[in-house]
């Protein structure tokens, strides 16, 4: 079919958007509005990745149940059990023949891929984001010649933040908002293949042109679902449709304010921890695989020859940092951080002046309440 969208990575630009826009085209108006959802383009790109709030979450994972046909995967637990009540329904539609489910896209209805640990995610990022660091940054201009105290590091640390942390988040909370976080970290998603997400020409042969498509699509609506209009094989939760409030209810969850409160917690409450404890690991790494620092120190006037000078970089125990940098120190380097995957940075009087009343919050009442104030502070400015 020569009008078929052919979209996948390795096009052009140019190639790319015509295909792209051809299968939105083609495909879109295949899938009903009222089942379908987009997960690429448009209001529900961070859908399950933030609350009601746009606030990042991170779910817990005392939520997580298995799904019985495939028990190695996990979803939240009202996910799971409307999951398993669909595969039933097209289970018994295949045996009536009403449908002929082996023989098309739905198979046995097994679950692929499901629930993605967040912090495993996070943890492979920000160790990518490090190695980068180390080999690239430290390396250009000799820079790693500067650090000779963790608060070197840190500060080098900043300023290689403030040239990567648009395009690659450095906080846990802008990594979870980011294009690099599969959806499936909300516990909310369930996939039946694992296709490339990339290739328009399968989706559309596969899904969209099967005789099944309606049934399939129907059938999910039903039980709570919608289906990824950039992924079809990807079933979405519908945490606001009557269908999946039925068994959300099962677990004296009522909607989704309620879901986020029971079952998520705001990530950045948990990043100046996850922060820390990274750098000081980072830090102490690069001081053990790079103990010494050689730096070359010219003569005086009347002795004009050129010394080595050999200085060592000393490990730091967390607790001699627990001592030496204030929580107040950390709120500010997390500050900076998340500054630098601002596209629009504050001015320094509107920095200094979030500074002092984060110092006076946390001087009058507590860490927490610091914490909280600056990332109220943060959405406002990232909203523009």
């Amino acid at each position: 079919m020569s009008d078929m969208p052919k979209g996948e990575n390795g096009l052009s630009s140019r190639s790319m958007h015509i295909q792209r826009r051809k299968f939105v085209r083609k495909a879109y108006p295949l899938l009903d509005k009222r089942n379908g959802i987009d997960l690429w383009y448009g209001p529900k790109s961070l859908y399950g990745k933030v609350n009601t709030r746009n606030v990042p979450q991170l779910l817990s994972e005392t939520n997580l149940k298995s799904i019985l046909s495939s028990p190695e995967l996990f979803a939240v637990d009202f996910v799971v059990d409307a999951f398993e009540d669909l595969r039933r329904f097209i289970s018994r539609a295949s045996r009536r023949r009403v449908i002929f489910a082996q023989d098309s896209f739905m198979g046995l209805m097994n679950a692929k891929l499901a629930w993605r640990s967040a912090r495993e995610e996070y943890d492979q990022h920000i160790r990518d984001i490090h190695e980068v660091f180390v080999s690239s940054y430290l390396i250009h201009k000799n820079r790693s010649y500067k650090i000779l105290t963790i608060e070197d590091f840190l500060d080098l640390y900043i300023d290689h933040a403030r040239t990567i942390g648009r395009m690659s988040p450095i906080t846990f909370g802008g990594y979870i908002k980011s294009k690099y976080v599969n959806h499936a970290i909300s516990g909310l998603i369930i996939e039946l293949n694992t296709f490339s997400y990339d290739n328009d020409s399968l989706k559309f042969k596969r899904f969209y042109e099967s005789d099944h498509f309606n049934f399939y699509q129907n059938a999910a609506r039903k039980h709570g679902f919608r289906v990824d209009y950039n992924s079809p094989w990807r079933l979405v939760a519908d945490i606001t449709s009557p269908e999946m409030q039925k068994y959300m209810s099962n677990y004296r969850v009522n909607n989704p304010e309620e879901l986020f409160f029971d079952y998520y917690y705001d990530a950045y409450r948990l990043e100046v921890y996850m922060i820390k404890k990274y750098l000081v690991q980072f830090y102490n790494d690069y001081a053990s695989g790079n103990p010494i620092v050689k730096r070359v120190v010219s003569g005086r006037f009347d002795r004009p020859e050129i010394k080595a000078k050999i200085k060592y970089r000393q490990q730091i125990k967390e607790s001699e940092v627990d001592e030496k940098y204030s929580n107040l120190f950390w709120l500010k380097f997390y500050l900076d951080l998340r500054e630098a995957e601002l596209s629009k940075p504050m001015t320094r009087q509107s920095k200094n002046k979030k500074i002092m009343e984060m110092a006076h919050i946390m001087k009058t009442l507590d860490f927490t309440r610091a914490l909280d104030y600056i990332n109220r502070e943060l959405m406002i400015l990232e909203r523009g």
